[in-house]
């Protein structure tokens, strides 16, 4: 009744916020003290909903899944700190860094990449060298559902290794 009222006609989300508060508050409850928690920007990176969770939850903590959504959370809420929630191929992570508008966001603070492979690291070595700053990089480690990353503890350690050598990457 209140999306004919409202005259929508189109698929619309509609956030029950009284149950949203109280899930947030179920969610904070329950995390040990110093606990850090993400909030995910998925599908629908909408920056209403996205501020009222972090904003409920104390964080400005965020987890992107490509270089679009990455760009938008820069130039929009350039003070949280993020961590890509998957591998991106080297040339979408250097469109980010060609494309970001520059602002407050510091991407050698405040963005984390994730890594799967190692000629992955070689190539964001690369792209930090190209940038002239650093990367911070995390390792992906396949846990058993074989959906990519590290298997295990020799290309781990190898990987290891090869940050530590490589200047302009952070683990």
């Amino acid at each position: 009744e209140a999306l004919t009222r409202a005259r929508l006609a189109r698929p619309t989300l509609v956030i029950d916020r009284a149950r949203l508060n109280a899930n947030i508050a179920a969610v904070k409850g329950a995390l040990p003290a110093r606990q850090h928690l993400r909030v995910v920007v998925k599908s629908l990176p909408s920056l209403g909903l996205l501020d009222a969770v972090a904003r409920g939850m104390g964080t400005e903590r965020f987890m992107v899944f490509n270089a679009p959504m990455m760009a938008t959370m820069a130039a929009e809420r350039p003070g949280g700190d993020y961590l890509m929630g998957k591998p991106l191929v080297a040339t979408e992570a250097q469109g980010f860094y060609r494309d970001l508008r520059r602002n407050a966001f510091d991407p050698a603070r405040q963005l984390q990449w994730l890594v799967d492979t190692p000629h992955r690291l070689d190539q964001y070595a690369a792209i930090a060298r190209a940038n002239g700053a650093p990367l911070r990089v995390n390792l992906e480690i396949d846990i058993g559902l074989h959906r990519g990353g590290f298997s295990g503890p020799e290309g781990f350690q190898t990987a290891l290794d090869r940050i530590k050598a490589t200047p302009g990457l952070i683990l």
